[in-house]
């Protein structure tokens, strides 16, 4: 086994070693590690939240039926949405929707 101390020219890296140990330390204390987030990554981090927060809310909306769709969209061609009769059913419901009626 070699001892790295008398190897010619590494003494001196355990001093140093020690001195950027005790730099820094008060009495009594124990190097800390520490981690300083930059403005870019808390702006990250602002933006990844409020992504999240957009799936989250995305996931509670119903899920949308093609064939739905696909219905409405032959009844907007047929004209079923001129008709007064469904006009008026619509604006009563949209009223009653928002309390309103």
């Amino acid at each position: 086994m070699v001892n790295l101390n008398k190897v010619e020219g590494t003494s001196h890296l355990h001093r140093v070693d020690k001195e950027n140990r005790q730099k820094g330390t008060k009495k009594g204390e124990a190097n800390r590690d520490r981690v300083e987030i930059s403005a870019e990554g808390r702006a990250l981090l602002r933006t990844q939240y409020a992504v999240d927060l957009v799936k989250a809310r995305l996931k509670e909306l119903p899920d949308v039926r093609q064939e739905r769709i696909q219905q409405v969209n032959e009844r907007m061609r047929e004209g079923h949405y001129n008709r007064d009769d469904v006009q008026k059913a619509t604006v009563d419901r949209i009223l009653e929707t928002y309390g309103l009626r």
